[in-house]
C-alpha cells in the first residue's frame, strides 16, 4: 500500500535516535485516481463543458466548448460568458437564468450565441450550481450542445409545412371554385 515517509535523526546522549513517520495514502491515492478520471471523463465529452464563478467569470472550459466556440482556453479564461452572447435572446431568458442560479436551482433551455469569428450558433443549455462544503453556491456549471443543425432543420420544415399548407389553400379554394362553376 502507498505510504508517506518522514524520517529524521536526532542526537539524544551522543548517540543518533531515527524517528519515522508513517502515513497510509491508500485512501488519498484512490481520491486522486478517482480526480483523475472524472477530469478525463469531462475533457473528452463530446459536449462543451464550461465552470464560472459566481460572476459569470470562466473558469474552465473542456475542448469541446473550444472546438464548438472558437474561442481557445488561455483567451476564454477570465473573460464573463456575457462575450458570447449573439445579441438576439431576450433579456428575459437571462433574468429567468439569473432568477433560477440566484435560487439555487438549475436553469435548462436553448441560447443563440456567438462563436469567436462572430457567428452565431444555437446551443441547448443545462446550468447548475455548484456547492462548497457548507452548501453555499461557489460556482455554476454549464453543459451546453451544439443544435445549430437541429434549429436550422425545424426551420426548413416550418418554411415547408407553411408552404404545403398554402398550396393547400389554394386547390382548395380552386376546387370550390370549379364545384361552384360545375354546379352553375
Amino acid at each position: 500500500f502507498p505510504i508517506w515517509l518522514s524520517i529524521k535523526k536526532i542526537i539524544l546522549a551522543n548517540s543518533p535516535l531515527y524517528v519515522a513517520v508513517v502515513v497510509d495514502i491508500s485512501e488519498q491515492k484512490r481520491a486522486e485516481q478517482e480526480l483523475r478520471q472524472k477530469s478525463k471523463a469531462i475533457e473528452a465529452s463530446p459536449v462543451s463543458v464550461v465552470i464560472t464563478d459566481t460572476f459569470s467569470n470562466i473558469e474552465y472550459v473542456n475542448e469541446a466548448f473550444v472546438s464548438s466556440s472558437g474561442f481557445n482556453q488561455e483567451e476564454i479564461i477570465g473573460q464573463n460568458m456575457h462575450l458570447m452572447q449573439g445579441g438576439q435572446t431576450p433579456t428575459a431568458v437571462y433574468d429567468e437564468i439569473n432568477a433560477s442560479l440566484q435560487k439555487g436551482e438549475t436553469w435548462r433551455g436553448e441560447l443563440l450565441n456567438r462563436r469567436k469569428d462572430g457567428s452565431l450558433f444555437w446551443e441547448s443549455v443545462i446550468i447548475s450550481p455548484i456547492r462548497d462544503e457548507e452548501g453555499n453556491v461557489s460556482n455554476y456549471v454549464a453543459i451546453k450542445e451544439d443544435i445549430t443543425e437541429r434549429k436550422l432543420a425545424e426551420e426548413e420544415l416550418t418554411l415547408h409545412r407553411d408552404h404545403l399548407e398554402e398550396l393547400v389553400a389554394e386547390q382548395t379554394a380552386d376546387l370550390l371554385a370549379a364545384k361552384d362553376a360545375a354546379e352553375t
